[in-house]
């Protein structure tokens, strides 16, 4: 563990935990930088390369240059030999983990973030990213794991014709909304990533 920040909640701040703590991993993360259209892509190569299954996470707000984000994509890639696409689904307006670290009041940063990166603005991103991978890489299964308030964006990918293997939704507002514990994003995880 690197860096780590817990940002005091006042009585006016009731942000969850995860919004308020997290830290970053150890590490250096191994992957690409490349575009799929228009969009910035992370990409980890899995060693299996006659497959044709691959895996796109879309990302906690910390977005797809976050070290943790990316080191969590290099061994999803390790454990499963599968290719692993981190897109930038926030055209470059990524919340800054250290500011969110050194912020007295993390509201300030939240809430024009959420502004900016709602899923009217992000669904259209994810549909041109898998229509770009799905036109340059012709996969046969795509696996989508999302991080912190991605849960419309995971299940949006339902509407393009992509085959899916699967979808995973960690730490969801629509959790949160109904009570449920909400799991932890890339800022949060205690161990590595266990291999899917």
């Amino acid at each position: 563990m690197a860096a780590a920040f817990v940002a005091q909640p006042t009585p006016q701040n009731e942000l969850p935990e995860c919004c308020r703590t997290g830290f970053l991993f150890a590490g250096t993360p191994t992957g690409t930088e490349t575009k799929y259209g228009e969009i910035d892509t992370y990409v980890a190569a899995g060693a299996d390369k006659g497959s044709k299954k691959v895996i796109v996470i879309f990302t906690d707000a910390f977005g797809w240059k976050f070290s943790n984000t990316r080191i969590v994509a290099d061994a999803f890639a390790q454990g499963t030999g599968f290719n692993v696409y981190v897109p930038d689904l926030m055209a470059g307006t990524a919340v800054d983990f250290v500011e969110v670290s050194k912020a007295a009041d993390p509201r300030t940063i939240w809430g024009p973030w959420l502004q900016a990166n709602g899923d009217s603005k992000a669904i259209p991103l994810v549909d041109a990213f898998l229509a770009a991978l799905k036109e340059a890489e012709q996969p046969a299964k795509v696996a989508a794991i999302g991080y912190c308030c991605t849960d419309m964006r995971i299940l949006s990918t339902g509407n393009n014709r992509v085959s899916h293997r699967g979808r995973a939704i960690c730490h969801d507002r629509s959790h949160r909304r109904q009570g449920r514990p909400a799991r932890h994003g890339p800022s949060h995880a205690r161990r590595g990533p266990r291999p899917v």
